[in-house]
């Protein structure tokens, strides 16, 4: 079983796999890079994001290709890992927000504990069962292994909705990405609804993915479904 984690704010759906750390912040020193990679989802969005890497530090660029609304708004991401700094621009509004780089170890000391008799929501567990195939492909320096991921999530009686997520696409490691360890892609953050459920893990298979070279993921709402009959 996974580790159940309940913090209040921001973190109150931060679960974390049992043999799987906080990720610690570094500063990176990677060769000049760029890579472009899609995202599809279903067959009602397409974004591609762009990443530039040099150095320190880290430029992400997403653009909404589906859907094409004129309200779309398009993104860039600064990561400055030597100066502790992040800034996120509205490319549309020309505006931007800029704010240091926390470590999540001292994100947590700040954080305030919520008891788990504080939790109105009921207790809904994940199951993630996560596969590599074996297959390889060759990018530029780096190798890209191809992994699928299918991820349940139950919600009878929980705030959350239930829901179905598959995954499919080939990802390389990138140490360093987002001025944190390699142990930060073992977390994910889960959002629900109104009420603070209480959220555990199962891992079937623990195959790492890593940053999408190509990636395309289908979710499903239990409760969509119910709302198109």
């Amino acid at each position: 079983m996974g580790t159940l984690v309940t913090l209040s704010g921001t973190l109150s759906a931060l679960i974390l796999a049992a043999s799987v750390g906080l990720p610690k912040f570094v500063v990176p020193n990677f060769p000049d890079l760029t890579v472009k990679t899609r995202r599809t989802s279903g067959d009602w969005r397409s974004q591609v994001s762009t990443l530039y890497v040099k150095g320190a530090r880290q430029r992400t660029e997403t653009v909404n290709e589906k859907p094409t609304r004129a309200s779309a708004i398009n993104w860039t991401v600064i990561q400055q890992c030597d100066g502790k700094r992040f800034f996120n621009i509205n490319e549309r509004d020309k505006l931007y927000t800029s704010h240091e780089i926390e470590d999540w170890s001292e994100r947590l000391k700040k954080a305030r504990p919520v008891s788990l008799a504080q939790m109105s929501g009921a207790e809904v567990t994940v199951t993630i069962d996560s596969i590599d195939t074996g297959e390889r492909r060759q990018f530029e320096h780096y190798t890209a292994r191809h992994v699928t991921a299918t991820r349940f999530v139950p919600g009878l009686g929980a705030s959350t909705p239930a829901s179905v997520e598959e995954t499919d696409g080939w990802y390389t490691d990138l140490p360093g990405l987002g001025c944190q360890d390699p142990a930060s892609s073992g977390f994910a953050w889960l959002t629900g609804g109104t009420r603070q459920d209480r959220f555990q893990v199962t891992w079937l298979g623990k195959a790492p993915r890593g940053y999408p070279i190509e990636e395309t993921s289908l979710r499903t709402e239990a409760e969509r479904k119910l709302s198109a009959k």
